[in-house]
């Protein structure tokens, strides 16, 4: 069993009373502990952590997809915390007169996180969650970020004007600024949006924690007993892709991933449908890096 792998004394997603789940082990006191979605009810507040809750598919599927958020969210802040990084949120509006002018969404956000890594190099993480709000509809984008230098916030709020036509918005001083202080408020917050009407997408970036690292913590728990601690995953998120293969446990869960990829190319390559066939003869028929083929 891998250094800094451990059980989790988390309680099921959903619980503020901070109870033990009975059926993990409790852990040593430390750092704050990798968990997935449990099963069953708190034993104190009887939040239920299991299947989705009531309702049709779509609801259930909406709140699965919440609790799946909190915890990357939460755990993505605390790495970054114990990685001696700021976390700090802030939104991006949609003002009236980008409404009215039906300016580029898409193309104006596209400019905006270029400038970000531009100013404030690759070195940065990002989350966010979009959703619609009022009567008009008006798109916000909630964004946390860590990184090691400060933000800008005027120059940013000016660019966004500049290209957009709308204000870039933050909490005030007196509700706790900008800084993100507790992970789990912050993660509750923005999760509490998926069960919104005008909820529309929710993405994380590459370097959130690094890639595939939540697919390693379940890995962990299977090939173990416990989920990795945030120590343990801040360690990791500090190394390079090839730095982080030369670590046995990590290396084996690599390889358990590169195995199902090849076997998924091989069924894909060696299964082709003709469908699927077809569709390549035309696309290379089309850009020219083939002689015309007809499937029967």
């Amino acid at each position: 069993m891998p250094r800094n792998v451990v059980k989790s004394s988390r309680c099921v997603v959903g619980c503020q009373d901070g109870c033990l789940d009975r059926g993990l082990a409790k852990a040593s006191p430390g750092s704050p502990l990798i968990y997935i979605e449990g099963i069953g009810k708190c034993p104190k507040s009887g939040v239920n952590a299991g299947a989705g809750g009531q309702g049709d598919g779509e609801v259930a599927k909406r709140e699965r997809e919440a609790r799946r958020f909190y915890v990357q969210c939460r755990d993505g802040i605390w790495v970054a915390q114990e990685r001696g990084y700021t976390v700090r949120t802030f939104v991006l509006t949609e003002s009236d007169y980008a409404i009215g002018m039906e300016l580029d969404w898409a193309g104006a956000l596209r400019k905006f996180y270029k400038k970000m890594h531009y100013d404030y190099g690759h070195d940065i993480g990002l989350c966010w969650v979009e959703h619609l709000q009022g009567e008009k509809v008006r798109r916000n984008r909630h964004i946390v970020e860590w990184g090691a230098e400060k933000l800008d916030l005027d120059d940013l709020n000016d660019f966004w004007l500049r290209v957009y036509g709308s204000l870039v918005s933050w909490r005030k001083k007196k509700y706790g600024g900008m800084v993100v202080g507790s992970a789990e408020k912050c993660a509750k917050y923005l999760a509490e949006y998926f069960t919104g009407e005008g909820f529309i997408r929710a993405h994380f970036s590459h370097g959130w924690v690094f890639n595939g690292w939540f697919e390693f913590c379940k890995w962990c728990k299977v090939a173990y007993g416990g989920f990795p601690s945030i120590s343990e995953l801040g360690e990791l998120a500090g190394l390079s892709a090839i730095e982080r293969l030369r670590l046995p446990h990590y290396r084996a869960w690599y390889e358990t991933v590169e195995a199902r990829v090849r076997v998924r190319l091989a069924d894909r390559m060696l299964g082709r449908s003709a469908v699927e066939a077809g569709w390549l003869a035309d696309y290379k028929r089309r850009s020219g890096k083939g002689r015309p083929l007809r499937v029967v």
